[in-house]
């Protein structure tokens, strides 16, 4: 019964996929966002990507500033 589904699915992906159109689905949505809302979304996750990225850089410049004299 698990076979006879996996192969309906895989058979009818495309068809369903390009039924949904989730490409216009997603733009509708953004388009429905409040211009200083959307905007505010993408300064909160960017902000926090761009923090993990210099917590990050620090730590691994204080690894390469650390570790080279203990070893020379």
């Amino acid at each position: 019964m698990i076979n006879a589904f996996d192969n309906i699915v895989y058979k009818n992906l495309s068809q369903v996929l390009s039924a949904i159109d989730i490409p216009a689905i997603v733009e509708k949505r953004i388009n429905e966002y409040d211009l200083a809302e959307l905007e505010q979304l993408i300064l909160d996750v960017a902000g926090k990507e761009l923090k993990a990225i210099v917590w990050l850089g620090a730590f691994l410049g204080f690894l390469m500033g650390f570790l080279p004299p203990l070893f020379t």
